[in-house]
């Protein structure tokens, strides 16, 4: 299992912990028990980054991480698994784009531009309003 599927599969597991504690209970098929009308909240992380090369980032970045984004895509997973009521997901909503300053331990920095999740919705939401923002 490659690191990045390793890192989707931790996020899955506290996403589906932070659920529970929430009182809202995944079904196994990954339907949520809280009803249609369940909310699609983001998660708020706070995670350092690093390159492999000896070089991370000074200050942690926050990102928002979708409960159900990517939940089931490990093996074996079944074709509708992470899909909650009639078949929608949350997924990001919108990206950013932000500079992270990584230090090495030879002392240089480096600077990386990543994209990050502002927010989630729900898979099946039209997003029109952000269209009609984006027109004016």
């Amino acid at each position: 299992m490659a690191s990045w599927q390793r890192r989707l599969l931790l996020l899955a597991l506290l996403a589906l912990c932070t659920l529970q504690k929430l009182g809202i209970h995944a079904a196994p098929g990954g339907a949520s028990t809280a009803g249609a009308g369940a909310e699609c909240r983001a998660l708020r992380s706070k995670r350092f980054l690093w390159d492999g090369g000896g070089c991370a980032s000074t200050r942690p970045l926050l990102e928002a991480v979708c409960p159900e984004a990517g939940a089931g895509q490990g093996a074996g997973a079944g074709a509708g698994a992470g899909a909650g009521p009639r078949g929608r997901r949350c997924v990001e909503a919108a990206w950013q784009r932000r500079r992270v300053e990584l230090r090495c331990l030879d002392g240089s920095r480096r600077v990386y531009r990543v994209r990050v999740a502002k927010g989630c919705r729900r898979a099946g939401d039209d997003p029109a309003p952000a269209r009609a923002r984006d027109e004016q």
